[in-house]
């Protein structure tokens, strides 16, 4: 991960993707999901907190081994995951949004 680079990624979100990706069963052994929700609460609470401008969206995937948690910018005309999610069919994704500050609209929803 210490030497990926913006450069080597399609756009600015898969690379966020890609840092931003925590690997819950490496932190807990059961409730992968539930585990994942809380820390993308968390994230939540801290952009409250920071007054972040931005939209942030959290993406959860999961199937019966692990849960992968990724969050982003939110980004117009940029989509890290399928606009289909029932085109994922190996494994359980949901797309949230974790932050939206006041007066910033959401033109990327992927629901």
């Amino acid at each position: 991960c210490s030497s990926a680079s913006m450069k080597d990624f399609f756009d600015e979100t898969g690379y966020e993707c890609f840092v931003n990706e925590i690997h819950v069963e490496d932190y807990v052994s059961t409730n992968f999901v539930t585990t994942g929700m809380r820390f993308l609460t968390r994230v939540s609470r801290l952009c409250v907190v920071s007054k972040v401008p931005f939209t942030v969206r959290g993406i959860i995937s999961a199937d019966d081994d692990c849960a992968i948690v990724r969050f982003h910018r939110d980004r117009p005309c940029q989509n890290w995951l399928d606009k289909d999610l029932e085109n994922y069919k190996s494994e359980g994704v949901a797309e949230i949004e974790v932050y939206q500050p006041i007066g910033v609209s959401n033109e990327n929803a992927n629901l």
